[in-house]
């Protein structure tokens, strides 16, 4: 009875609803009103780079991934720079938008509003270097070599950065693995720049990568890790210093 009462009272509102053209005009309204704050939501969500309520398309990226590819920024600049120099513009323009795009997954990750700001400084001379390229612009060579400077130079603040947040939190193994890329960004940038880093670095080298790629098996000491992080800052410090004298 109740059940069947119950019933015939959902049908009648049910009716009523639909043949009232107000009521049914308001509750098209208010559908209407929470879809368009969900899109002006979700929108400003965008905007700042977070992710959306309502978000097809996005590819949510967890740290651990980033890390099997952490020398592939490094690779595309020396691919790109082998390219160039043997007159293939097009196969140097490819790589350096890989490149680009390496650089957009570490801004989207960074919480640093200084290393946020390099890296997007340094992904707007990687475009523009790009879009010469795409146009059959030719340049100096010192050019992409400045610019390949600055790029790794701020990837290696990148890395110390994340580096010291994940010491802080004594997540060793994490912050090992962020030194280790700041150290190989700082190679790539002395490279272009021609700096010679201090002997820390290449003590780096052999402390977590003795077989030329990280071992998930060394033991991270903090204290060790520590020093190694303020010779990696000191390291970077110099690296800006340089590249700022060299032209663009």
């Amino acid at each position: 009875m109740h059940k069947t009462l119950t019933l015939m009272i959902a049908a009648m509102a049910l009716a009523i609803g639909t043949s009232n053209p107000a009521m049914a005009q308001d509750k098209t309204d208010q559908k209407a009103d929470q879809n368009t704050e969900q899109k002006t939501d979700d929108q400003t969500k965008a905007d700042k780079g977070d992710k959306p309520a309502a978000s097809p398309g996005w590819l949510i990226v967890e740290e651990e991934f980033w890390f099997p590819f952490q020398y592939s920024f490094a690779d595309a600049l020396h691919n790109a720079r082998v390219h160039y120099r043997h007159g293939q513009e097009k196969a140097a323009r490819d790589e350096i938008k890989q490149a680009m795009m390496w650089m957009k997954m570490a801004k989207g990750m960074t919480a640093n509003k200084e290393s946020e700001a390099d890296l997007e400084t340094a992904i707007s001379d990687l475009r523009d270097l790009a879009m010469f390229l795409d146009k059959g612009e030719l340049f100096k060579a010192s050019k992409m070599e400045a610019t390949f400077a600055r790029a790794a130079t701020a990837l290696a603040k990148h890395h110390k950065f994340n580096a010291d947040k994940a010491a802080a939190k004594n997540e060793m193994r994490i912050a090992g693995k962020h030194l280790m890329a700041a150290a190989h960004n700082i190679k790539a940038a002395a490279r272009s720049a021609n700096y010679e880093y201090g002997d820390e670095v290449v003590e780096i080298f052999d402390d977590y990568s003795p077989f030329g790629f990280y071992d998930e098996t060394i033991v991270v000491e903090k204290n060790k890790l520590s020093q190694e992080l303020n010779s990696i800052g000191s390291e970077i410090e110099k690296l800006e210093a340089k590249v700022e004298k060299i032209g663009k």
